[in-house]
C-alpha cells in the first residue's frame, strides 16, 4: 500500500514549493510513509491543500511544532519570513504517535537547539508510528481504486460485507484515522485526482476532468473543486500561473 503512487501524490502539497523559500524534499522512501521536506518562510501566505494526510511542521529557528490533522477543508498558513521550517507529512491514516510529538516537542524546547536535521531522523522509527490495522488499510485501497476506475462513489454497505465488519465500526474507524467520515474521504480523494491531472495538463477542459473523475456535470466539478481550494479550477490555474509553476 505504502508504494502507491497517487496516495504518495496526496502527500505533497504544491503550494508549500511556491510559497517559501529552498523548499527541498529531504527524504523520499516509498517504502516507508513518511516523506521530509524543509524550508524557509516567505511574506507569502501558503494555502494548505486537503490531502487526507497528517502533518508536523517544526520551526526549528524559534522551536516549536505546528500539529496539523488531517483536515476537510483548506486553510491558509503563514510561515515567518527567513524561519528555518522541517515538516515531516504521513502516509494517509498513519498518525504520529503522542510519544512522537511529544519527543519533537521536548527536543524543540530544550537548549540542544539549533540541532542537525539528519538527527531527528532516528526518531521516526515504527515504534513511534501508529499504524492502521490491515482491514483499514484495505479500505483505503478500495477508495483509492474506485477513485482511479472514475466510479462516483464506493458502497460502505458492500465494503462492510466484504470485510465482514458493521457499516458502523467502517464508519468509527474512519473518524478514529482519517478524522472525518467515508464519503468526506472519497471527494477528498477525488479533489486530489483532479489536482494531480490539472497539475500534470492545466490545458485540458473542465469537461475533459468532468469524464475523467466522474462529477455529475460541471457545476459539480467547480463545487467541489472550490471547496477544497477556495477557487474555481480555472482561477487556480491562473494562480499557480501566477506563481510560475510551469515555468
Amino acid at each position: 500500500m505504502y508504494k502507491n503512487s497517487f496516495l504518495l501524490n496526496c502527500m505533497l502539497q504544491p503550494l508549500l514549493s511556491l510559497t517559501t523559500a529552498n523548499y527541498q524534499i529531504y527524504q523520499e522512501n516509498t517504502l516507508f510513509p513518511i516523506t521530509f521536506s524543509t524550508f524557509q518562510g516567505t511574506s507569502t501566505p501558503c494555502l494548505w491543500l486537503p490531502n487526507t494526510c497528517y502533518t508536523l511542521i517544526c520551526n526549528l529557528t524559534k522551536s516549536y511544532l505546528l500539529d496539523l490533522p488531517s483536515t476537510n477543508a483548506p486553510k491558509e498558513l503563514s510561515f515567518e519570513k527567513n524561519y528555518h521550517y522541517f515538516c515531516i507529512t504521513f502516509f494517509p491514516s498513519v498518525l504520529p504517535s503522542d510519544i512522537l510529538k511529544t519527543t519533537l516537542s521536548d527536543l524543540l524546547s530544550s537548549s540542544l537547539f539549533p540541532i542537525q536535521i539528519s538527527s531527528l531522523i532516528p526518531l521516526f522509527t515504527v515504534s513511534y508510528l501508529q499504524f492502521p490495522p490491515l482491514f483499514m488499510q484495505h479500505i483505503l485501497s478500495a477508495f483509492t481504486a474506485t477513485v482511479s476506475a472514475s466510479n462516483h462513489s464506493l458502497s460502505i454497505q458492500q465494503l462492510a460485507q466484504d470485510l465482514s465488519y458493521s457499516e458502523r465500526h467502517i464508519r468509527r474507524l474512519f473518524e478514529s484515522y482519517i478524522g472525518y467520515p467515508p464519503k468526506t474521504f472519497f471527494r477528498i480523494l477525488r479533489f486530489q485526482s483532479s489536482l494531480q491531472e490539472i497539475l500534470k495538463m492545466p490545458d485540458r477542459t473542465n469537461s475533459e476532468f468532468i469524464n475523467l473523475l466522474a462529477y455529475s456535470d460541471q457545476a459539480h466539478f467547480q463545487r467541489e473543486f472550490k471547496t477544497f481550494t477556495t477557487m474555481t479550477p480555472r482561477h487556480f490555474i491562473q494562480f499557480l500561473q501566477k506563481l510560475q509553476y510551469w515555468s
